[in-house]
């Protein structure tokens, strides 16, 4: 990278900052990969390896001190650990040159005093370092992960040209429940929901957070758009299913779905939330769970997308238009329509409407 070379001599001008550390490194944290080796620890540390392999666990990490710093411009630090040892390790911010000073001591000796037990103190540590990112509620990540978080997978998608895809899940009327029931029972419904959502991530990199309060984030790697569909209607199923009561008077949970499919295209984490955001506007206009809604896509075998263009159809937008309210492609779309004047058996925009219509679905 341009002008590392001068930030290293910078470094080691100040000759005690490397007799303090044992390791001193120079990391893009969005990218999680290492620009240079200032001072290291051999096979553990190498140039454009991803900074989180020092760690041994084959994955990014939850408390990133690094990312942190970079994104408040502020120095942090942690206590972290490997397969044998455990380290301080600080994160310092260099944003001119848009990379993270990383510097690491290993303190296991003192550590592990007394003859305590190297797994007892990898408990502690693990602990103290999720209860930053995670919320003490839901027991799911929280708002500071999916900041810290977001960079990196907005990064893997455009580097690698995979689909990586955002659902917003909002709990609706909680304001109500609250007013009604008390916070008590808000909370115990808040939990319940994230109970239901918890199992959702599968693959490694997929992962679920809270979001300011009532809300969730879900980010899930390699789906298209039909598979969205389904865990769209499976999210809907599984919290309309809760089994909730307070008092022996029931309280119906529902929640309102919007997602956005990111591929090839760098935006800023902001903008991946808003776009989600947008969409779940659209389908609280739509009213998803419509009698004639249900009965629109189970008479032509329907997807969820295509069931979503059918319906802004009716509502005479233009191709265009359900492009911007949906966050895809104009072609994406066209390729939609023509798929459901297949499943109509219609020639046009026209017929498809009309028909419709004259079956009285909207």
């Amino acid at each position: 990278m341009e002008n590392l070379d001068s930030v290293e001599k910078m470094i080691l001008n100040f000759n005690f900052i490397e007799n303090l550390y044992e390791s001193i490194r120079l990391i893009n944290p969005i990218e999680k990969k290492v620009y240079k080796i200032i001072k290291g620890y051999g096979k553990l540390m190498k140039v454009n390896d991803n900074c989180y392999d020092f760690w041994q666990n084959n994955k990014s990490c939850e408390n990133c001190i690094s990312m942190r710093a970079y994104n408040h411009n502020k120095i942090y630090t942690k206590i972290e650990y490997n397969e044998t040892n455990i380290y301080i390790m600080t994160a310092v911010p260099l944003n001119n040159y848009n990379v993270i000073l990383e510097l690491m001591q290993n303190v296991s000796s003192d550590y592990l005093e007394n003859d305590q037990k190297f797994d007892d103190i990898i408990k502690l540590i693990r602990k103290q370092n999720l209860s930053i990112v995670k919320n003490a509620l839901t027991s799911l990540y929280n708002d500071q992960f999916i900041f810290e978080r977001l960079p990196h997978d907005i990064a893997i998608s455009y580097r690698e040209n995979v689909n990586v895809s955002l659902f917003i899940i909002k709990i609706k009327d909680m304001d109500n429940i609250n007013t009604i029931h008390g916070y008590l029972v808000g909370n115990q419904v808040i939990r319940e929901v994230a109970k239901v959502l918890k199992g959702l991530p599968r693959r490694e990199k997929d992962w679920i957070s809270s979001y300011r309060g009532v809300r969730f984030v879900l980010v899930m790697y390699g789906i298209n758009e039909n598979q969205v569909g389904r865990i769209c209607d499976y999210i809907y199923e599984r919290v309309n299913s809760i089994d909730f009561s307070f008092n022996d008077n029931p309280i119906k949970v529902e929640v309102g779905v919007g997602y956005h499919i990111l591929k090839d295209k760098l935006i800023t984490p902001e903008q991946f939330i808003e776009n989600a955001k947008e969409m779940l506007k659209v389908e609280n206009k739509l009213e998803r769970n419509d009698s004639s809604t249900q009965k629109l896509t189970q008479k032509y075998s329907l997807t969820y997308r295509e069931k979503e263009i059918a319906l802004l159809l009716l509502k005479g937008k233009s191709n265009t238009e359900i492009a911007d309210a949906l966050y895809i492609g104009l072609s994406t779309v066209k390729k939609h329509v023509s798929s459901l004047f297949t499943k109509t058996e219609v020639k046009s925009r026209t017929e498809l409407v009309a028909k419709l219509n004259n079956e009285s679905l909207v």
